[in-house]
């Protein structure tokens, strides 16, 4: 591997750990910030889905945007866009202000994760795709991880974990400064519509848009409902941290697992897997030996769907397609994350903190009919 290949990849890993970093950071700090504003988790969960709202209608401009200033060069705009933003928040608590300021957020975010996406699958071979994936999600996953870790150390309240969050933006600028000019060239070849790519590998992309659902759902509410069952928000960040850490280090063997098994078997087994863990979501708050082991079990498959979410896009797609595919996957998880926390939030308001459990099953139970589908119908193809 050249001096240039592994700069690229360490840039476009440490890209990938900031920005899941500054998500899992913000979603249940913003949700707790406006609780504690006397906003109702309904309309914490409304003003959520400004996020990935904006994601989704920026998502289509995102290759054009690659093809044409680099996927470097648009992800360091993205970074201290996102960065500013966060800066911003804390100074005006108000949901109407945050329903301007979060769209910018979720249209940053959208860039970074479609253009580290293809990044990383077009610096893959067939061979290592798995095992590379695996290097970049057990990245992504250390930045989920280390989220709840800030919330820990710096708390939910005062300007510090915006201040420092944002902070971490800025200094994920310089790998990627020093990569400009080194990252794969994703501009050759004919486009699609990114919605054609739903039917050309609707596989990775429903899967995508039901783990973004369960997830952004869990990081959102998890805190609240940990205090609405009489725990405290540090027994909730401890959790999260060891199910993201649980995610970061299995990411690499899923990887390695993945180069030599039927990649779409593995993917059911993650997600029938995942749909079993929040029924026991009682049972981890004890904090008990038991507990810890479910959630560091959640935590390893679940993040696993993503991971092989993105393997499965990279097998599939090449060029310009596969900057197309990325953005249509990244689309997709916008989609998810719209659908997830208001319904969480609704059926928590309606029914009490426990409908949270049970909307994630139901959210990871939508990609089961694609499973099935494909599993009957999957021919070997590639589109070039």
């Amino acid at each position: 591997m050249s001096r240039d290949h592994v700069l690229s990849l360490g840039a476009i890993i440490t890209a990938m750990l900031i920005a899941n970093l500054m998500y899992s950071v913000t979603l249940p700090l913003l949700s707790l910030t406006l609780s504690r504003a006397g906003y109702s988790e309904t309309m914490i969960g409304i003003n959520t889905i400004a996020q990935p709202l904006a994601a989704l209608l920026f998502a289509p401009f995102i290759p054009g945007l690659i093809g044409r200033f680099g996927a470097a060069s648009v992800m360091i705009a993205a970074l201290l866009v996102f960065g500013a933003t966060l800066l911003i928040l804390p100074m005006y608590v108000d949901m109407t202000v945050w329903f301007i300021l979060r769209p910018l957020m979720g249209a940053a975010g959208c860039v970074l994760w479609v253009a580290s996406e293809a990044w990383v699958n077009a610096m893959a071979d067939e061979k290592s795709r798995g095992r590379i994936v695996g290097i970049y999600g057990t990245a992504g996953a250390l930045g989920w991880a280390l989220g709840p870790v800030i919330l820990l150390i710096a708390g939910t309240e005062g300007y510090l974990p915006y201040a420092l969050t944002a902070g971490m933006s800025v200094l994920a600028c310089i790998p990627m400064l020093l990569s400009r000019g080194k990252e794969p060239d994703l501009s050759q070849g004919p486009r699609s519509k990114i919605w054609l790519y739903l039917l050309l590998a609707p596989l990775p992309l429903v899967a995508n848009l039901s783990v973004a659902a369960s997830h952004e759902a869990f990081d959102a509410f998890f805190a609240i409902y940990a205090e609405a069952l009489g725990k405290t928000e540090k027994v909730a960040f401890t959790l999260m941290a060891l199910g993201g850490f649980a995610g970061m280090i299995s990411q690499y063997p899923l990887g390695w697992l993945a180069d030599r098994m039927n990649r779409v078997l593995l993917t059911s087994l993650l997600v029938v897997s995942s749909m079993a863990c929040p029924l026991l979501l009682p049972y981890c708050l004890e904090m008990s030996i038991l507990g810890l082991v479910i959630i560091f079990f959640w935590g390893v498959v679940s993040t696993g769907i993503y991971t092989m979410g993105t393997i499965l896009v990279g097998e599939r797609f090449r060029g310009a397609h596969l900057a197309g595919a990325s953005a249509a996957f990244t689309a997709m998880y916008a989609m998810g994350v719209l659908i997830g926390p208001p319904t969480a939030g609704v059926s928590m308001d309606v029914f009490g903190p426990e409908a949270l459990t049970y909307t994630m099953i139901v959210l990871y139970a939508l990609v089961l009919p694609v499973i099935a589908w494909t599993m009957l119908r999957r021919q070997p193809s590639r589109q070039t």
